[in-house]
């Protein structure tokens, strides 16, 4: 849709692969900050919007030309020959992602080092896969203790709107 294709991700770059949709406020929040990203690092990094989950694919071409210089990225749309899209099922419902916006960052050896929401450490997490210092097991435990506290959060808040009925 924008910007020059990228048909394979190359050694030793880095690459963040971010998930939007043209509905989504969330998505359309997170792009002056991309942009920003994109414009910081320069071509230490090569950011790639893509487009999934649209009911309405004609949209996004329109979406992303209004956008213009906001959109300081290159920007795809999925393949929808593949039911639900190629993108939604091999890399979102893989990774067992089913909210957006997502980011997945890309680091050098080609692996995913990292996936979550754009304005949820991103920045910094691009900036350590640069130079060579993210520990993608360490930020796994992080995220796994983090999902395992907001359950147990959630299942107490469940008990106590339980009890608050019984009232």
């Amino acid at each position: 849709v924008k910007g020059e294709p990228v048909t394979g991700f190359e050694n030793g770059k880095v690459y963040v692969v971010e998930f939007w949709a043209t509905w989504c406020g969330p998505c359309i929040t997170t792009i002056p900050h991309l942009s920003e990203l994109q414009k910081k690092l320069g071509d230490k990094v090569t950011m790639i919007g893509v487009s999934v989950w649209e009911n309405d694919q004609s949209k996004v071409v329109p979406f992303v030309e209004e956008m213009g210089a906001k959109m300081a990225y290159r920007v795809a749309m999925d393949d929808m020959s593949e039911k639900g899209g190629y993108m939604a099922n091999n890399w979102m419902k893989a990774a067992k992602q089913n909210g957006i916006p997502t980011a997945f960052v890309i680091d050098k050896a080609g692996t995913v080092a990292w996936i979550g929401h754009p304005m949820a450490g991103l920045d910094e997490v691009v900036e350590k896969v640069i130079d060579g210092t993210f520990d993608p097991k360490k930020a796994a435990e992080e995220a796994k203790a983090k999902a395992e506290n907001e359950k147990k959060a959630a299942d107490e808040m469940k008990k106590v709107q339980k009890v608050t009925r019984e009232m």
